[in-house]
């Protein structure tokens, strides 16, 4: 079974962020992200999840319990701005 630390640093090093940079993000010192993903905190605190969570994009579920809800893949910004000009064009003329 993962622990919360693992699999916070699973999703920072898909997300390609440094310990500074999620540290950063929550506003936590650089060693505390260090600390939990060593899960050698034995309760980061609700706040401090949630900020994580937040940072990487995740549920809290995700991360505190590990389970992954199936999500429908985000289209890019390309998509969506391709599709927001699509729905302009077909506007009708005012």
């Amino acid at each position: 079974m993962e622990t919360i630390g693992q699999r916070v640093r699973a999703a920072r090093v898909a997300a390609t962020l440094s310990q500074a940079q999620l540290a950063q993000r929550v506003g936590v010192a650089q060693a505390a992200i260090s600390r939990i993903e060593r899960d050698e905190t034995r309760d980061p605190g609700v706040l401090i999840v949630a900020g994580i969570a937040r940072a990487l994009d995740l549920s809290l579920d995700e991360l505190v319990e590990g389970n992954a809800l199936a999500r429908a893949p985000r289209p890019s910004l390309e998509e969506r701005i391709a599709a927001l000009e699509d729905a302009l064009a077909r506007r009708p003329a005012e």
